[in-house]
């Protein structure tokens, strides 16, 4: 965060591949036992055999005051191999993200964030998103996502409010949860107000478990 910040709300994301039972909804934070509370959500089986897969996100504001690092241990985790394929005892936590709200520190921005969990593996195989009540004045645009699975032997490809698709760039095999970010600025001109975006498996079994806006005001 910029100096003169302040940290607002802070939200841990974390994503679990599991067979039954359903793995606890628990992880340890900044040396801290947090329970998810914003969102626990099953969906799709990202393409490893018969399992399932589950989104959890906890806030953590609480735990976080400012610039620094921030330890997740403990993730629910079975005897995994030492490769790049999680094909041990599950269950097994492909990874987590930290998103940080802040104000202050000469920001001028909006930002509009959905922390609900869904994989283009599902009975309905498309991750739909889409944000309202947004102020474009024109200015630069993000779009951050977060989520487990992509690797470089698929590919995903984004398409947002029926813009010509965008794609994200490739993963190495072996990374099972990443975050990116996406320059949306072309699709928010000045008083656009929604945005939409969908994931349609193409080759590649993703998931999204935090999608963030941020709109330059």
């Amino acid at each position: 965060m910029p100096a003169g910040a302040s940290v607002a709300r802070a939200v841990l994301v974390w994503g679990i591949l599991y067979s039954a039972p359903t793995p606890p909804n628990t992880i340890t934070f900044a040396g801290k036992n947090v329970t998810a509370d914003i969102t626990p959500t099953v969906s799709g089986t990202l393409c490893w055999d018969n399992s399932n897969t589950i989104g959890y996100a906890a806030d953590v504001t609480g735990s976080v005051s400012g610039n620094g690092d921030y330890a997740v241990t403990n993730p629910p985790n079975g005897s995994i191999r030492p490769d790049s394929d999680p094909n041990g005892t599950l269950p097994f936590t492909d990874g987590a993200s930290l998103v940080v709200f802040y104000t202050g520190g000469g920001a001028n921005n909006q930002v509009l964030s959905d922390f609900s969990y869904d994989t283009d593996t599902d009975t309905d195989p498309v991750i739909h998103r889409a944000f309202s009540g947004i102020s474009s004045v024109g200015g630069t645009s993000s779009l951050i996502l977060a989520g487990p699975d992509g690797q470089n032997n698929g590919g995903e490809t984004f398409t947002i409010t029926g813009s010509d698709p965008q794609s994200g760039p490739s993963f190495p095999i072996g990374n099972l949860w990443d975050t990116d970010q996406y320059d949306v600025s072309s699709v928010l001109p000045a008083g656009q107000t929604t945005l939409a975006f969908d994931v349609g498996i193409s080759g590649e079994c993703i998931g999204v478990g935090a999608a963030v806006l941020q709109v330059a005001q």
